[in-house]
């Protein structure tokens, strides 16, 4: 089994005895937190597909996994000559069409329009994820303003044959994937920060004690309650982690192969002229947020201690969208006005309302 550590762990199932005069030798089936799966010897695994869930499970869901069929075989996939990086670097053409197929990915995602973002990154919505880019990608090459006879010629690694552009366009499948790890990354470097939610302040059992607290405004009953005052997912989005993260995916300048682009400049009546951003955007900035902090939860906790389930992301990032469409269906709640102007915070924030936290630098941490 590998887990998130990328190291790999034996996993026995034995019935024997080392010696005849000594009693049988049994050494049963381990049952690893969730954040393992197996690997079958038969087949190798591509790390671009592979994401790991930090949902935990019992032992019994643990137990109907093994023995379960074998994955379906994928057909072997095409390699370009050169990585994706470098197609960008060399095809300047294809290096500013991706650009914005990259960043409509994004928009795509934050809008809606697609399945849930976090079951896109598993293996089993493979195709699903390769229609998904196709479907954008007519909308990436006009708003880079590139046809695509323009666009360059790619050659494969083993045959030196071109490459059709549905076959290019399989390249950026990760993308997905990158996205939302981008996301959890930015609120583990900051969530220890005082101004963000403080944990560096906390240790060992009060720390548990605290992710807990703070896991309770994602997940139901809390995050489903009314009046809006006392809702749980409303206290996350009045949270400053709230306002980094909205900034962090709609605002902040990304730059693909030097091509600089945001978010809310591409759709402006979506991100910065609306009165609330779309629900699924919240929903995700709310579900990486359950994730990050969950998954620091599971790495905390002791192997001999029970820890409490808790629903798995994918439901939580569903469940989000229906509390906030609710939340803003309370016309007739005292808290609606302050709410609503919570929502339109979001859609014009700079980056005075942020701080911005990144991962400190080997400097900084020696110098602490």
């Amino acid at each position: 089994k590998t887990g998130s550590d990328n190291v790999l762990h034996g996993v026995y199932d034995y019935v024997g005895m080392a010696r005849p005069q000594e009693p049988p030798t049994i050494i049963h089936l381990a049952q690893f937190p969730s954040g393992y799966r197996h690997i079958d010897t038969a087949e190798s695994i591509d790390g671009s597909e592979s994401v790991l869930q930090t949902t935990w499970v019992d032992s019994s869901v643990i137990a109907s996994a093994v023995g379960s069929g074998r994955r379906p075989i994928r057909p072997k996939k095409i390699k370009a000559e050169h990585s994706l990086h470098k197609i960008m670097a060399v095809c300047r053409n294809w290096g500013k069409a991706l650009a914005y197929l990259r960043i409509y990915l994004r928009i795509a995602i934050c809008c809606g329009h697609s399945d849930n973002p976090h079951l896109l990154t598993n293996v089993e919505y493979a195709e699903r994820r390769l229609e998904f880019i196709r479907a954008l990608w007519p909308r990436a090459l006009e708003r880079a303003n590139i046809a695509p006879n323009d666009l360059e010629m790619v050659l494969t690694k083993d045959t030196k044959l071109p490459m059709s552009h549905q076959e290019v366009l399989a390249l950026t499948s990760p993308w997905i994937t990158q996205f939302l790890y981008d996301n959890r990354r930015m609120i583990t470097y900051s969530m220890d920060d005082p101004r963000i939610f403080g944990l560096g302040n906390f240790f060992g059992l009060a720390l548990k004690h605290s992710i807990e607290a703070l896991l309770r405004m994602f997940t139901r009953p809390q995050a489903y309650l009314l009046p809006i005052s006392v809702n749980g997912f409303n206290t996350f989005l009045n949270h400053q982690a709230a306002t980094e993260m909205v900034f962090h995916i709609v605002f902040r300048t990304t730059a693909t192969n030097r091509v600089r682009l945001v978010m809310a400049d591409l759709e402006p009546m979506i991100f910065r002229s609306a009165a609330c951003p779309p629900a699924d955007t919240l929903a995700l900035v709310g579900s990486c947020c359950y994730q990050a902090l969950l998954t620091r939860l599971i790495n905390m906790w002791g192997t001999n201690d029970i820890m409490p389930q808790y629903p798995p992301v994918t439901q939580i990032h569903t469940e989000l969208c229906e509390t906030v469409v609710m939340l803003l269906q309370q016309d007739e709640d005292p808290g609606i006005d302050q709410f609503r102007a919570g929502m339109r915070r979001f859609c014009v924030l700079t980056e005075t309302d942020v701080f911005r936290i990144s991962r400190p630098t080997r400097a900084r941490r020696n110098a602490a």
